[in-house]
């Protein structure tokens, strides 16, 4: 009967979607469900929520006519802290800081006030939030970043279309030299008109070019857009949105030329999209792809419907605690030390807290409470369950955990329920029996439920896992060898509301193996940001160790008053009173049984600190996949904050078979990963053996060191200067403010975070040597092409590249063809007109690649030719990848390249 529940919950989740109004649609033409957060660290100002306000409506508007009448803002939800105090604020019902679309925080240092999104996948791939600070909000700066609302719809097309810029960002060049030999601002469409100006003041100088390349003479040459652009022009809102004539996008259609999409320009959306149009991106979105949301002439009230809500005073969280006979043994255990540590270590002062547990029926072992002490989280510890049997009903356990909700206060949403579980139901009520109470909120007093749910070794459970994503919770697995997945899924769904200034961060997870007799020692590093609440917990399974002993940085500190124990709960922890010392600790176990005993250090953030904030996701929508998938950590030096780079990071997968495999992330801008240096350190997992559940976790470990990197993000385009309608140059000394983005900070620092459960669910074989290889390499997207000698030109072209793999970007390919054609090179159209000059044996993965080849045979021509120079990776199957970033070149040949450079003359695009 419960395979039966089950089976008919999952058809029928696959036919109506997800009911949660937490994910934004576009229905009818209106997006619904947006979601703006206000960080905790803002102060509490009126004027901020009417600002708000009113910058979205004004975008609304401005989005309507930017996707010719297919969309606008119907239903925004404003979030505001729980520390505020407004009366009139609602209570969020399943809304918290970290789903947010639009973040309203404190400025990231390396941004200052400039709107961006954080834009971490590839073309046409969602991002992740967009950020705008209270001074933004106060103080639009229009002068600087142009209309709030066209601000507004130029990030939300990067957030929900996974567009780019078109101007020039991060290493793509401002000019660039046409196909007629004319020099280029980078923009969109080519038929903006402007002109290149020297920026310094009186900024009235033209910009000088090099005879040699034909391109401006100094790294200061800037395109001031015209004030007033040609009849007909009104593109393109990645490009120069802050003009008045903008309010579309450049397209692909022959028809309407002036708003063509300029394919020849050097920025972001051509790299990233192969020449695409931002139309044609746009265009194949889930929003309006196969003529969804059809234009709506119609439409006349385009003002969205805003409710203000706020968090509940206190969070509150019911463990739901599965004793069935299956969890007998050191399930029951593990599963008790992990719950212990949740409250004793990562729950704050406030929370609320409850505990149920459940077999055959479930029960209330503790009436939902506060938790405000040491003492409290001791008495609360010591109602864990401590024996096991019966059959497993996990319906009624998230039965009794939302009657304990509504018991404790009727007037409060439902708040978080964790399910941790190791079985697959078999006594009724099940999950699909219940899970309409918790979504559709059938009772008066019930408010809407996120359930979390942790699965031990399990791969049952589909009904839960479908009503955790109904409730915008997340699952994690784990198997019942390894404690620090649990204690690592219990980390996140502790940080959930944002405030990082009491975050608890796991500093370190270790576990030691040992044999009878046997010792084992290791250190942690406490770093500068932490050092309060900080805890050193050693778990075992058998007996005590003969000796624990933990050293710091100045000497022992073993024994009383640190030393705590619990027998029950197996283990003995230190809690180090007042801050930590910042350095190395040194910790030794001396067993003299065989067992297995797991360490984990956590400690809470320093006052008036940023501290580093570690993000672990996969670039995908859904955690049942079907293929390979690329797995994310984001550092930051605070939440938002500038990027952590050069580290070592680590995504340890853990498989049904118990197997680990450890995946190096990198952060080089090469393979899975986007952009190089913005913090983000990505890579392709392809180690799918077998179906069922993987678990992830990202071990972190460097220095502090956030020099060198603005490229992370997609921010709006700061005006540098405006051509008046009669001919002068306005400047703009702000736009060429720097900001700082240099950490002072150089301490060794060490993180472990953990990610939510993935299942594969696609095909595998009994015999890995006979599986089919259908991965391709990865696309090549960071190379580059320079004249060996610029004076001579049958010097030959030097490439440099980062190596991709035989599968995506791991192991090593078998060919890389490189090719060059006098047309523009496009994904569908590489073999035609094209040379494929050599093919190479490439390097291991992520090497970086560079080699020369002979330039192009120019015998007979004159003038100057312009050739397009990609590259095609293969494997020996052979699988092809796509064609990589385009580069282009330019061959002068008459008259001879001279020495020196002419005199500059000077430039001007119209």
């Amino acid at each position: 009967q419960n395979h039966l529940n089950e089976e008919i919950y999952f058809i029928i989740q696959e036919k109506l979607g997800s009911e949660s109004n937490l994910v934004v649609k576009l229905q009818s033409n209106g997006y619904d469900g947006v979601l703006v957060a206000i960080n905790p660290a803002v102060p509490e100002n009126e004027t901020l929520i009417r600002n708000i306000r009113d910058f979205f409506t004004r975008a609304s508007h401005s989005l309507f006519i930017l996707t010719k009448k297919r969309a606008y803002f119907r239903n925004i939800n404003i979030l505001v802290p729980k520390t505020w105090t407004g009366a009139r604020y609602d209570t969020a019902i399943g809304l918290s800081y970290r789903k947010a679309d639009v973040i309203v925080a404190p400025a990231n240092s390396a941004k200052g006030n400039n709107p961006y999104t954080r834009q971490t996948g590839g073309c046409g791939d969602p991002g992740t939030y967009i950020h705008i600070t209270p001074e933004y909000v106060y103080n639009p700066q229009e002068h600087l970043y142009g209309p709030r609302e066209k601000a507004i719809v130029h990030e939300w097309s990067h957030l929900r279309w996974g567009v780019f810029d078109e101007y020039a960002t991060g290493n793509h060049k401002r000019h660039y030299i046409d196909s007629n030999n004319i020099l280029q601002a980078t923009r969109c469409p080519l038929s903006l008109r402007g002109m290149n100006i020297e920026y310094a003041p009186p900024y009235n100088t033209r910009c000088a070019v090099n005879r040699s390349s034909l391109l401006p003479l100094t790294e200061n040459c800037y395109f001031f857009p015209a004030s007033r652009q040609p009849r007909g022009l009104n593109s393109s809102m990645m490009s120069f949105s802050y003009l008045h004539s903008v309010e579309a996008f450049c397209h692909n259609d022959p028809n309407e030329p002036i708003n063509f999409h300029n394919s020849e320009a050097d920025n972001e959306q051509n790299a990233k999209c192969n020449l695409k149009s931002l139309w044609e991106v746009i265009g194949a979105s889930p929003d309006f792809r196969e003529g969804a949301n059809p234009p709506n002439p119609n439409l006349r009230n385009l003002t969205p419907t805003f409710r203000v809500v706020k968090p509940p005073q206190n969070r509150r969280f019911v463990v739901v605690l599965d004793v069935s006979g299956s969890m007998r043994g050191k399930r029951l255990l593990m599963m008790r030390q992990s719950t212990s540590e949740f409250i004793s270590s990562l729950l704050s002062d406030g929370d609320k807290i409850g505990i149920v547990q459940f077999h055959s029926f479930a029960q209330t072992l503790l009436p939902i409470r506060h938790v405000n002490s040491q003492t409290d989280r001791f008495d609360i510890c010591s109602r864990f369950p401590n024996r096991t049997g019966g059959s497993t009903c996990i319906g009624c356990g998230i039965q009794a955990a939302m009657q304990e909700m509504e018991r404790d206060d009727p007037t409060e949403p439902c708040g978080h329920i964790v399910v941790l579980t190791d079985g697959m139901e078999n006594r009724s009520p099940y999950t699909v029996d219940v899970s309409s109470r918790a979504v559709n909120r059938v009772s008066q007093f019930l408010k809407g439920c996120t359930i979390d749910a942790i699965f031990l070794t399990t791969t049952q459970n589909t009904a839960l896992v479908q009503l955790v994503n109904r409730t915008s919770g997340r699952w994690f697995f784990a198997q019942d060898r390894d404690l620090r997945r649990l204690t690592g899924a219990f980390a996140v769904i502790a940080d959930e509301d944002g405030d990082i200034r009491n975050l608890v961060s796991t500093v370190n997870l270790a576990q030691h193996n040992l044999s009878a007799e046997q010792n084992a020692n290791g250190t942690v590093e406490i770093d500068k940001t932490v050092g309060l609440n900080t805890t050193f917990r050693f778990s075992y399974q058998i007996k005590p160790p003969c000796k624990f002993t933990l050293m710091c940085v100045s000497g022992t500190c073993e024994g009383h008053p640190l030393a705590q124990t619990d027998k029950s709960l197996k283990f003995i922890q230190f809690v180090i009173p007042g801050k930590a010392t910042v350095g190395t600790w040194k910790y030794a176990i001396n067993s003299k049984y065989k067992d297995t005993v797991s360490l984990s250090v956590t400690s809470r953030t320093l006052e008036n600190v940023q501290p580093i904030v570690v993000r672990t996701s996969t670039r995908s929508t859904s955690t049942r996949i079907a293929g390979p998938i690329v797995i994310e950590a984001t550092v930051t030096h605070g939440d938002p904050g500038p990027p952590l780079l050069y580290l070592s990071v680590v995504a340890v997968i853990e498989k049904p078979d118990y197997t680990e495999e450890r995946l190096i992330l990198l952060d080089n801008g090469a393979g899975a990963d986007n952009t190089i240096n913005d913090g983000v350190y990505s890579r392709t997992f392809i180690g799918f053996r077998e179906r069922g559940r993987y678990s992830i976790q990202v071990e972190v470990n460097g220095s502090m060191i956030s020099t060198g990197s603005k490229t992370f993000g997609s921010p709006v385009a700061l005006i540098f200067g405006i051509l008046q309608n009669n001919g002068t140059v306005t400047g703009n000394r702000e736009a060429g403010e720097s900001l700082s983005n240099e950490s002072n900070e150089r301490g060794v620092f060490t993180r472990v975070q953990t990610g939510t459960g993935i299942e594969f669910i696609g095909p595998v074989t009994t015999a890995p040597s006979v599986r089919p290889d259908d991965l391709a390499p990865n696309r090549i997207n960071d190379l580059t092409a320079v004249h060996v000698d610029p004076n001579d030109r049958n010097s030959g072209i030097r490439l440099s590249f980062t190596a991709p793999g035989d599968d995506a970007d791991s192991g090593t390919g078998k060919n890389i063809i490189v090719i060059i054609s006098h047309f523009i090179i496009t994904a569908t159209s590489y073999n035609e007109n094209i040379c494929p000059v050599t093919s190479i044996q490439p390097q291991i993965a992520n090497t970086r690649e560079t080699f020369t080849i002979p330039s192009p045979n120019i015998t007979g021509m004159t003038g100057s030719i312009r050739i397009a120079i990609a590259i095609i990776a293969s494997d020996e199957v052979p699988n092809n990848s796509s064609v990589s970033n385009i580069v282009i070149l330019r061959f002068f040949i008459q008259p001879p390249i001279p020495k020196c450079p002419d005199p500059p003359t000077q430039s001007e695009n119209s």
